[in-house]
């Protein structure tokens, strides 16, 4: 379930921790794919990881790279193509993808790998500008919440434009 909610197209840390004793492992630059999802958007996102021995969970597919693919491009590039995925999920209610339906998909890629691993970089440069900003965009929702809160019940009262007093008593 934290392929969907807390990984992006490149895994540099793990966020869980398990004692469990592991059935599969992962290999630095596997590409990992859920295969089930209530949606069949869910399952058109991957994510490249880029460390060794994490504990990898039943219901995904494992996509082991040639040392020729950088697979934080790889991951880019499918993210970028969901619907080449979406158009291969089978399912109603619960949709599903194989790892035979996935086995025919081109990737488009440049030649050298440096090429690929320069853009990989770029792509990952820019994700992270991206989360710095939407980190500081819920900073600032988070603040005006409370403002609008605190000038609602009363907490703090506006004096002129752009001016506010603390009130001393805090009940409501």
């Amino acid at each position: 379930g934290e392929l969907f909610t807390k990984y992006g197209p490149v895994i540099q840390t793990v966020v869980s921790r398990t004692d469990k004793e592991p059935t599969i492992s992962s290999v630095s630059g596997d590409i990992l794919f859920p295969s089930s999802d209530v949606t069949p958007e869910g399952l058109g996102r991957c994510s490249a990881i880029m460390a060794d021995g994490v504990i990898l969970g039943g219901d995904m597919i494992i996509l082991r790279l040639g040392v020729t693919c950088s697979p934080q491009l790889v991951s880019h590039v499918i993210n970028q193509n969901r619907r080449m995925i979406i158009a291969k999920v089978t399912g109603i209610t619960v949709r599903h993808i194989t790892s035979k339906a996935l086995s025919n998909i081109e990737i488009p890629l440049p030649p050298t790998f440096a090429e690929q691993q320069a853009i990989a970089d770029l792509l990952s440069e820019q994700d992270a500008a991206i989360a710095a900003l939407e980190a500081k965009r819920e900073k600032y929702v988070r603040i005006k919440d409370g403002m609008m809160r605190d000038l609602l019940i009363g907490k703090v009262r506006m004096k002129g434009e752009y001016e506010y007093e603390q009130l001393q008593d805090n009940s409501i």
